[in-house]
């Protein structure tokens, strides 16, 4: 993942260094595929968004929403720069 990294968090570190829910990705991974449409609600840092990005690709969309307004500022970074690459990155949104 190519996402902006900030290591004061403790999820962030485990992103980081590739130990974080391996095997949830292995089995998005079977689930999604270019072109599809993600919704992924309670986002955090957009983790699994970016996962979903590279996923669906240019012709797909990933929509991601955080509440939590620290973690929501992250996700908006993170989903810029994959929109930046052509990630199929919908947008990321703060929800209230």
């Amino acid at each position: 993942m190519h996402a902006k990294r900030f290591p004061d968090d403790d999820v962030q570190r485990r992103i980081f260094f590739g130990i974080f829910e391996q095997k949830e990705i292995a089995l998005v991974k079977g689930l999604v595929g270019r072109g599809d449409v993600c919704l992924d609600v309670g986002a955090n840092v957009g983790f699994y968004a970016c996962h979903l990005g590279r996923l669906v690709g240019s012709t797909g969309k990933v929509f991601a929403f955080e509440p939590e307004p620290r973690n929501a500022v992250r996700l908006e970074t993170n989903s810029e720069a994959f929109r930046s690459r052509g990630q199929g990155f919908g947008g990321a949104r703060r929800s209230i």
